[in-house]
């Protein structure tokens, strides 16, 4: 266990990683450490809700997904503010380059270009509005939907998807972890 100063008593939810600094976002907040994970801090000033469900660095952003839309911060957490999607449970939340991509509660998918200024849903093929999950691989991207839906895949930043279910079963995805040549759904 690696929690001293990360007081949250539920999941954390994701990690993002800048230079060597490593920060985690929980159902209590995001929190920082500076020294591999020894030793944390809160870093939520700006969050209108503790609950985080996804983060992602996209630079020059940290950014998080929480049930009260989408948070940016410019300065490793010290400040977040408000980059969107009000109102929306965000859920989880991926990067292809300086397009981001968030997958939400009921409510589907949305695309932004210019990091939370302006964003557009983006569900032609989707057969969800729920996400847990999402994922980019270079320039694909792998959505995870809510029971019963699968997987779906977008070759084209997100104006199109395919359900992926060839040996995949349909099911209620939550994760997905890569590398350079793998991808797996959990």
């Amino acid at each position: 266990p690696s929690n001293r100063g990360n007081d949250s008593n539920g999941p954390t939810r994701g990690f993002a990683v800048i230079s060597d600094i490593v920060f985690t976002c929980t159902s209590q907040g995001v929190f920082r450490s500076d020294d591999n994970g020894s030793t944390w801090e809160a870093r939520s000033t700006g969050l209108s809700e503790l609950r985080t469900s996804g983060m992602i660095y996209a630079a020059p952003y940290l950014i998080v997904a929480t049930p009260s839309g989408v948070f940016r911060s410019r300065n490793q957490g010290e400040q977040w503010e408000n980059a969107g999607l009000e109102g929306i449970d965000a859920r989880c939340i991926a990067a292809v380059g300086d397009v981001l991509f968030v997958g939400s509660n009921s409510q589907g998918m949305f695309k932004s270009v210019d990091f939370g200024i302006t964003w557009q849903p983006v569900s032609n093929g989707l057969n969800s509005k729920t996400f847990r999950a999402i994922q980019s691989k270079g320039t694909t991207l792998f959505a995870g939907g809510g029971i019963g839906s699968g997987v779906s895949r977008s070759t084209d930043l997100g104006e199109n998807w395919t359900a992926l279910s060839n040996g995949l079963p349909i099911g209620s995805y939550r994760s997905f972890a890569s590398d350079d040549d793998l991808i797996v759904a959990g």
